[in-house]
């Protein structure tokens, strides 16, 4: 009777692991789904875009920076800094000697 109630808790358990491996499953492919229907709006919207349509200029606007390209800045100013105070602190034991 225990051996018989170990293999059929047993069979719960793989049950119960196949279930949540469907699950995620289930949650990734509407994941997907829902990132193709968005990514097919998006390309509708601009496959409907022509010269006449509204919101579109030929002039380039000087002042819009992307985020990322300020941080990609903010990093490289910050690390030539940091480069640069260290490489003062290593010349000015050699100065003083």
């Amino acid at each position: 009777m225990e051996g018989i109630k170990q293999q059929l808790q047993q069979k719960i358990h793989e049950s119960f692991e196949r279930l949540c491996v469907l699950q995620d499953l289930r949650q990734q492919i509407l994941t997907d789904l829902q990132n193709k229907n968005i990514t097919l709006d998006i390309d509708v919207e601009q496959y409907n875009i022509n010269c006449e349509s509204n919101g579109i200029s030929y002039k380039p606007d000087p002042t819009r920076r992307p985020k990322e390209y300020a941080n990609l800045y903010s990093r490289y100013f910050a690390f030539d800094a940091d480069f640069r105070f260290k490489s003062i602190r290593c010349v000015k034991p050699k100065a003083e000697r």
